[in-house]
């Protein structure tokens, strides 16, 4: 160590000269920042040995023993450990969750109450992963960055990036909820949530409110100067607590007015933010929109329509048009994720969901869908939402008349019941849907628009009137309404089962491998059932075949129907009648292999894959992986060829090679296999359940052994990682006759009848 220490000094003092104490930890700070951007391990030894060179040259300047330096953390670390182990209880941890965009003086005066008071043994910064503020416009990374610049001189202070990594969008109740099932945290940890008391005010407006109470301890800290506590406030009832602020003389603002001044570069936006965090913004040249207003009003009106679409109805596609002849230029249609005190009847599977909507609006020029609240199970607050598309164009938050409407008898209107609700009354923009006359007593919003539309059943009546096995065709889209009754949606006791189907109306769209005499010859044979407007996708070929026309036409959400021309053929039939009228099928709703991809320089990417993703070694030297369930390490140093995750469709292809044993089409498991498995000795290929996350990340540091990536046989090139997960609204409709069974070919193919 010596001899190392006494290098360092020499090539700083030649190279740099003298540096004083200011600079040299600046200069820390900037490569500790550069070190929390990167995941390229060969670019992140480089990263940390410039900060370990610098961190021991600080030590030289200020004639510190750098073991002494660790031994002493190292003490502390023990003595805290022993602390809580004598006083017989887990760790106090408070989450404060925030944008941090930026991180201000009021977030330090928070935490520092919070901890002289011993409320919890330490804070730790949770950033959101998506900034929900109109002028929110930096980076995760930045937001992170700050939150480590501001923490670095707090004592029991940490940066936890835990709902980055995991990329959740969602509400407060299922991110906790997420946290609390860790089991790295579970037997050693217990958490309370910090709330500011303007927050926690607004709690009592949400519909989560109860379930976040009695999912974690929350701890409400008053402004300053503090407001009195209403009689019977949630927070005043244990394990709750509530707080008063200590009194700071630091000045003191809200995110939204502190990014205003910066972005108009007013210098007293720098007496609201910790001197670091100063530098860091004005270095990085953060907050600097001046062009964005114009931008904003040249991309146009956008109508974010927000509705559980359970089943999409004509009427709301009706409603769409409306929106658009009004002088909208883009609808956004947003389905809300489910409400947990819903029925059985009233829910269907996310994928269902999924492909519903789909259908309903594919045919609807300039609109788009996003399914991320289907995906995560939640509910974006609409407040979010007018953040979340600003930049897409000004932002109309489309609702129906009775929630818009405020009484003069005073009861508030129903949106002021929503998350922030009086502010998103008096801020937002809406587009009102008139399906009532008004007799001029009612007061809407002040920035509205109305859009007149004619009264028809809603999704829950229209619910209703399917529980009650009544004729819903002319509620609905032809193809939505042939969805419903194929999988058998919003009936008791049917959810997740094969769907059973008559065909009454053969329209074909026919893939088929060209290169097959056999699969040409069958085309030509069902060319009378071609159609324009098709409710069948009928594929002749292999499995080969079949996974190409999947990958291609998936997102139409029709039934893929297989005719073998190939060889084994798991994914096809064996045969079908030349007269498909009034054919009996059954079809089974599989997820598709949602796969993200990290690449060496930093770039990621997703796909979907219906069989497997796989990663190999791209050149002689065997591959090191680590692999991850769920965020956990469950095997630290895999050395082999390769390895692979396959759903139960991909399970009888590569994964059988590598001696995984094929599990039938509905098993709700993905596989984990390997291929020559050297390291560790005896591994054999597993099935783990359906809802994992599965991540194999590359351990190579000296780029000695580039890995390459596949899906369903297709080269992503090559990777540093690959995570996959079962889409919750991705999926594909396989339909087979009732003579041919995936299962019975399976078990077949497993106790062969010719072994002698």
């Amino acid at each position: 160590m010596q001899a190392i220490l006494k290098r360092i000094q020499h090539l700083f003092q030649s190279a740099f000269g003298s540096t004083n104490l200011e600079d040299r930890t600046r200069d820390i700070q900037k490569q500790a920042n550069a070190l929390a951007k990167h995941r390229d391990l060969a670019l992140l030894r480089i990263e940390l040995g410039e900060l370990l060179a610098s961190t021991l040259q600080l030590c030289n300047e200020c004639g510190w023993e750098p073991s002494e330096v660790v031994s002493e953390t190292l003490d502390r670390i023990e003595q805290r450990v022993e602390v809580y182990k004598k006083l017989n209880r887990k760790q106090r941890v408070g989450l404060l969750r925030a944008d941090f965009d930026p991180f201000h003086n009021h977030h330090l005066a928070l935490i520092e109450t919070v901890l002289k008071l011993d409320c919890v043994d330490e804070v730790w910064l949770m950033p959101t992963f998506q900034s929900l503020t109109p002028s929110g416009s930096v980076s995760n990374q930045d937001r992170v960055a700050m939150c480590r610049l501001a923490s670095q001189n707090l004592d029991h202070v940490h940066v936890f990036t835990y709902e980055q990594e995991m990329e959740f969008s969602g509400d407060s109740y299922h991110l906790v909820k997420r946290i609390l099932g860790e089991t790295s945290f579970r037997d050693r940890i217990e958490f309370c949530m910090i709330l500011d008391r303007s927050v926690a005010d607004e709690m009592h407006r949400s519909t989560d409110t109860e379930r976040i109470e009695d999912a974690i301890p929350i701890l409400v800290v008053d402004s300053h100067p503090p407001l009195p506590a209403p009689e019977n406030a949630w927070f005043l009832n244990p394990p709750h607590r509530w707080i008063q602020l200590e009194p700071s003389s630091l000045p003191s603002s809200t995110q939204i007015e502190i990014q205003g001044l910066l972005e108009n570069k007013d210098p007293a936006a720098w007496s609201y933010l910790p001197a670091d965090l100063a530098r860091y913004i004005q270095e990085h040249q953060l907050y600097q929109r001046p062009t964005r207003k114009k931008d904003v009003a040249a991309k146009g009106k956008v109508a974010v329509f927000c509705d559980s679409f359970s089943p999409p109805t004509l009427l709301q596609c009706e409603q769409i048009q409306a929106l658009l002849s009004q002088g909208f230029d883009k609808v956004i249609v947003h389905p809300r994720g489910v409400r947990a005190d819903r029925g059985e009847h009233e829910v269907a599977l996310p994928r269902h969901r999924a492909a519903l909507v789909s259908l309903a609006f594919r045919d609807l020029s300039n609109v788009e869908v996003n399914y991320e609240d289907i995906s995560n199970g939640t509910n974006s607050p609409l407040i979010d939402l007018t953040y979340k598309y600003q930049d897409q164009g000004q932002v109309w938050l489309v609702v129906p008349q009775s929630d818009a409407i405020k009484n003069r008898s005073g009861r508030p209107a129903t949106i002021e019941t929503y998350e922030q609700g009086p502010r998103l009354w008096k801020e937002a923009r809406f587009a009102v849907l008139i399906d009532t006359p008004m007799d001029g007593s009612e007061e809407l919003p002040p920035n509205h628009i109305k859009v007149n539309i004619p009264k028809s059943l809603s999704p829950s009546d229209l619910r209703g009137e399917i529980f009650h096995g009544k004729r819903i065709d002319h509620f609905l889209d032809r193809d939505v309404a042939d969805y419903v009754k194929r999988h058998r949606l919003f009936v008791p006791g049917t959810a997740g089962r094969d769907a059973f189907f008559e065909v009454l109306r053969p329209e074909l769209f026919i893939i088929h491998d060209e290169r097959n005499p056999r699969a040409v010859e069958l085309a030509q044979a069902y060319q009378q059932y071609q159609s324009k407007s098709p409710n069948l996708i009928l594929v002749i070929g292999g499995d080969g075949t079949m996974l190409k026309a999947i990958r291609e036409h998936w997102r139409r959400r029709l039934p893929f129907v297989g005719l073998n021309a190939g060889h084994l053929g798991f994914l096809m039939n064996a045969s079908l009648p030349s007269d498909l009228q009034g054919i009996e099928l059954i079809s089974q709703s599989l997820p598709l292999l949602r796969v993200d991809v990290l690449y060496p320089d930093g770039k990621t990417a997703m796909h979907l894959a219906y069989g497997d993703t796989w990663i190999e070694r791209a050149e002689g030297q065997a591959a090191w992986l680590q692999v991850r369930v769920n965020g956990e390490v469950q095997l630290q140093k895999v050395v082999g060829d390769g390895m692979l995750i396959a759903t139960a469709a991909g399970s009888s292809a590569y994964a059988r090679a590598m001696g995984a044993v094929p599990v039938p089409l509905d098993s709700q498991s993905l596989i984990l296999a390997g291929s020559n498995i050297f390291q560790p000795r005896f591994w054999k290929p597993m099935n783990l359940p359906g809802t994992s996350r599965i991540t194999l990340t590359s351990l190579d540091t000296r780029g000695k052994r580039p890995l390459r990536a596949f899906i369903d046989g297709q080269n992503l090139g090559i990777v540093e990682e690959i995570s996959a997960k079962q889409s919750l609204t991705a999926a594909v409709e396989l339909a087979f006759t009732k003579e041919y069974d995936p299962s019975t070919k399976l078990l077949k193919s497993l106790f062969p009848s010719d072994l002698s």
